[in-house]
């Protein structure tokens, strides 16, 4: 066949394609102009019955006794950006600290698991230059000591809150900070904590119905109590960011016992039979993470594992 024929032929079948895609192209066109008019009367009609249907649902909704409940408890759970720090009393309540988009964290319990949120510290805090630092529930759930902060100062006030939203301070002062919280379970009338008034340390104990309080150690340098025992505090000795020591000191006697060498110790506990439970890196190389450690007061120096979580970990409870 020649050049002539082949290019007379390609020339011809792209004619007929053209052509029979401007037909496909007139009928479609014609067609959709046919199905335009029904497309569009049938949509306004489908779409009015959605409006009207969405407007007798809003109606029965909005006319039900529970709507304004409903909507004020969706509001409020909708509205939590940052829910913190949760304790547990002996009784099983869990409490916690939660923020609203836009406000300061409030103190919140709920009484058993999925219960509904019920609020400690009052509203309007932020306005006033109060804010939350910290706080302790006695095991019993009774009350609950709050560390307060005013205008940020960091000089950690204490008040005392019940269940019910009432409260009173305990300790306010400017110059001072009271943290460190413990309390003796046999004897809710006080507490123990640390007072540090950015010159010097202190182990003090508050008695609250007296609204006493009471110096019963001091010693140089940075220490901070941990924890409560039958008459005996733990605390850690910090000498920098990495060393410290943990010791006891002993309320009736004022006996301090060393029970570590210098290590570190960011954690530390009383177990159910007086032996104290540390997260330390006193049996840590230096290539391994800090663990879990038991020591005999009896036996100072003395520590047994008990559990190596191969991590980092902060503390516990």
């Amino acid at each position: 066949m020649s050049k002539s024929v082949l290019f007379f032929t390609a020339t011809l079948m792209l004619f007929a394609v053209a052509t029979l895609q401007a037909q496909s192209s007139a009928r479609v066109e014609a067609l959709l102009k046919e199905v335009d008019t029904w497309v569009t009367s049938d949509t306004n009609k489908i779409m009015a019955f959605i409006d009207s249907t969405n407007a007798v649902t809003a109606q029965m909704l909005e006319s039900s006794p529970y709507w304004e409940a409903t909507m004020r408890d969706l509001s409020f759970l909708l509205g939590i950006d940052l829910i913190s720090t949760p304790q547990v009393d002996n009784t099983g309540r869990l409490y916690f600290q939660m923020r609203l988009t836009g406000e300061s964290e409030a103190l919140f319990y709920i009484d058993r698991p999925m219960g509904w949120p019920i609020q400690i510290t009052p509203n309007g805090w932020a306005d006033e230059g109060l804010t939350i630092s910290y706080y302790a529930v006695h095991p019993s759930g009774d009350f609950i000591l709050v560390g307060v902060n005013k205008h940020g100062d960091e000089m950690h006030d204490i008040w005392r809150f019940t269940r019910d939203g009432k409260f009173k301070p305990l300790l306010e002062d400017r110059r001072v900070r009271f943290t460190g919280v413990i309390f003796d379970e046999d004897n809710p009338n006080c507490f123990y904590l640390n007072i540090d008034n950015r010159k010097e340390m202190r182990i003090g104990r508050y008695t609250i119905s007296t609204e006493r309080l009471d110096t019963l150690y001091i010693e140089p340098g940075a220490f901070y109590p941990t924890d409560y025992y039958k008459g005996k505090i733990t605390f850690v000795r910090w000498f920098s960011f990495s060393q410290g020591q943990l010791a006891m000191f002993d309320v009736a006697t004022g006996k301090v016992t060393d029970l570590s060498d210098t290590s570190l110790f960011w954690a530390a506990g009383f177990t159910a039979d007086g032996k104290v439970l540390t997260l330390t890196s006193a049996m840590s190389s230096e290539d391994e993470f800090m663990k879990f450690c038991l020591v005999d007061p009896a036996k100072p120096k003395k520590f047994s594992l008990v559990y190596d979580p191969k991590r980092h970990t902060d503390e516990f409870s």
